[in-house]
């Protein structure tokens, strides 16, 4: 005892097998251009067509990818040059990053510095009780 599958195995190159529906495979047409190819004896020439129709697209991939990297490599040259002259023009001097660097210091800590300053103006001029109004009433009471 065995079944279909097995016997098909078994006798594959013996016998052919059919089932009840085995005449639909002509009705299908992935099928055809098989068919035909095998009956004209062109299969071993249709294997290596795809065969070298794979090596093609692996090809074209290939120079799809070089093309890219050759783009990019022209990006990347172009952005250079451009940083290059933006650096030749900028006309550095040594000891300029230190100047820029505290003038960035006092500059973000401006407003902390205007608020100090005002404050000190109005302890010294500013309020009737201000330290150079009494000041001179002291040198006004010692001169008395």
């Amino acid at each position: 005892m065995s079944t279909i599958s097995i016997l098909a195995e078994i006798s594959r190159l013996l016998i052919n097998i059919y089932g009840q529906h085995e005449a639909q495979t002509l009705l299908r047409q992935e099928n055809h251009l098989l068919l035909l190819d095998g009956y004209g004896g062109l299969l071993e020439l249709r294997r290596e067509f795809a065969t070298l129709h794979d090596e093609c697209r692996q090809v074209g991939g290939k120079l799809k990818t070089l093309e890219e990297d050759e783009r990019d490599a022209a990006h990347r040259l172009d952005l250079i040059s451009f940083q290059s002259d933006e650096i030749a023009s900028a006309a550095l001097i040594v000891g300029e990053e230190e100047d820029l660097d505290r003038e960035r210091s006092l500059l973000s800590h401006g407003e902390k510095l205007l608020q100090n300053s005002q404050e000190a103006y109005a302890e010294l001029y500013g309020a009737d009780d201000a330290v150079l109004g009494r000041l001179s009433q002291v040198k006004r009471r010692l001169a008395r």
